[in-house]
């Protein structure tokens, strides 16, 4: 079965916790610890930064799996090297998150091994809270097989993992919807997380906001732009205004992970913290 180098990796461990994020990367880790029989956890650090539908999905997943799952409140508003939103942002939120994981752990559990879900299509690029990970002694699974995308996808159809799992798109924190430089803070969070249920509702489930303070850039795949702005923008605009967007912006390069990034290349010298 595609599966079983990532179930045999797990077996080789005396005691796993899987860092879950809801995302299908951690969703299959989780299923693989549960499926190796090996004793095993899930935990999940709830904090504004972390959606609600996130949350319910690692819940959810935790249960389907019969893994057991704690959520671990961490306070990275709280440290000012996060709220200021460097271009490192993620280096600090994810030291937080490892650093509660590890304090919050049973006695018997502090030799566990963190893992996380970084597969090799997420190389390249900045890539701060992977380099948290290696600090913070974290494994990465997939990168030790040499696994991309796909093979986490073959993997998660192997599980038998649920079609919302599988399908699900990828959805990394919400302060990730804040250019870099704008502080993070809860108003913030929770405008994008409400904008974005409003595009859910409507059917977009496959969207992000961006925040860039009176303006809300919405971010669809190009083969929905069309039909959004003829049916959904004009009530859209209205919902976002009621969250405080004064404006909102169809992009119209589309949907792309990590666009907040372009801004970084007319910057002197690129990307700095």
């Amino acid at each position: 079965m595609p599966v079983d180098p990532l179930i045999r990796w797990f077996t080789a461990l005396d005691r796993t916790v899987v860092c879950l994020s809801g995302g299908i990367d951690s969703s299959v880790l989780a299923a693989a610890a549960a499926r190796s029989g090996r004793p095993a956890l899930a935990a999940t650090g709830t904090s504004p930064s972390l959606a609600e539908a996130d949350l319910a999905a690692c819940r959810d997943l935790c249960r389907h799996v019969g893994l057991a799952h704690f959520e671990v409140t961490t306070h990275e508003l709280e440290r000012a090297d996060y709220a200021a939103n460097p271009v490192d942002r993620c280096f600090f939120c994810k030291s937080e998150l490892f650093d509660r994981i590890h304090a919050a752990l049973p006695a018997d559990w502090q030799g566990a091994v963190l893992v996380e879900g970084t597969q090799t299509d997420d190389l390249g690029g900045h890539r701060p809270g992977l380099s948290a990970a290696r600090g913070a002694g974290v494994r990465s699974p997939f990168l030790e097989l040499g696994w991309g995308k796909a093979a986490v996808r073959a993997a998660a159809d192997a599980l038998g993992l649920p079609a919302n799992v599988r399908d699900r798109p990828s959805s990394p924190c919400l302060a990730s919807r804040l250019p870099f430089g704008t502080p993070v803070t809860a108003e913030r969070l929770s405008a994008v997380e409400q904008a974005e249920r409003e595009l859910h509702r409507r059917g977009y489930v496959r969207s992000r906001v961006r925040h860039h303070d009176l303006i809300a850039r919405i971010e669809l795949p190009l083969d929905e732009i069309a039909g959004f702005v003829a049916h959904d923008a004009a009530a859209v605009a209205a919902a976002l205004r009621s969250l405080g967007f004064v404006y909102t912006t169809v992009d119209v390069l589309g949907l792309r992970s990590g666009s907040l990034h372009e801004a970084l290349a007319t910057r002197p010298g690129g990307v700095h913290t």
